[in-house]
């Protein structure tokens, strides 16, 4: 359990920043982090 990943480039900062700047589905949402933060919390709220 935890954080696995987190985004610790500029580039995917500046990439999560901008898709939180408008609401995401919650059908889309893990698809659309995942590769950018990983927590379960966070994946658990969207299930």
């Amino acid at each position: 359990m935890g954080t696995w990943s987190q985004p610790h480039s500029k580039e995917k900062a500046k990439k999560l920043a901008e898709i939180m700047t408008h609401p995401i589905p919650k059908a889309h949402s893990c698809d659309t982090l995942y590769h950018l933060i990983g927590d379960d919390g966070l994946f658990d709220f969207f299930e």
